[in-house]
């Protein structure tokens, strides 16, 4: 589609969705990985950075209109085993995906978007040389209060 897909009548999403299989009349979407699988069976968005699974399938219903049943990342390559993980679109589900949107679109409006990784994210980060081995410091240095936001959708399964 040439134009971004309105979510919640709010958030407008582009992007580019690997793969959409109909059976029976729902949708499942998926998003091919290359990496290593670090998910676990209660993954949704993995604290906010596994987001396709769920958004994708939030804007594969609005654009063409019909539901999804799952979303799910398959590890297509060795280093991520050939496993998938799904994830059913239920309405606790598309709820997370739309709460972690609200979290995103508060910082953009805030216009505070704090570098502050979770515990370990360092150590496998392609940008480490960006920002230097100092980083995981630095979050010591924030006030809870700043990155409320940013822990509560850390905690997000």
């Amino acid at each position: 589609m040439p134009d971004p897909v309105l979510v919640d009548g709010r958030f407008k999403l582009r992007g580019s969705v690997d793969l959409i299989e109909k059976k029976r009349g729902a949708l499942r979407v998926t998003d091919h990985k290359t990496g290593r699988n670090r998910t676990t069976w209660k993954t949704v968005i993995g604290g906010g950075a596994i987001l396709q699974p769920v958004l994708y399938s939030l804007a594969i219903e609005h654009a063409l209109q019909a539901p999804v049943h799952s979303g799910r990342l398959f590890y297509c390559t060795s280093a991520g085993g050939f496993v998938d993980h799904e994830i059913p679109i239920n309405e606790g589900n598309r709820r997370v995906g739309l709460e972690a949107l609200e979290i995103i679109d508060r910082a953009i409006e805030l216009g505070f978007l704090p570098p502050a990784p979770a515990d370990r994210a360092c150590t496998w980060c392609d940008f480490r040389p960006v920002c230097g081995p100092d980083e995981p410091l630095h979050i010591k240095r924030k006030s809870a209060d700043s990155i409320a936001d940013l822990t509560a959708l850390r905690g997000m399964p």
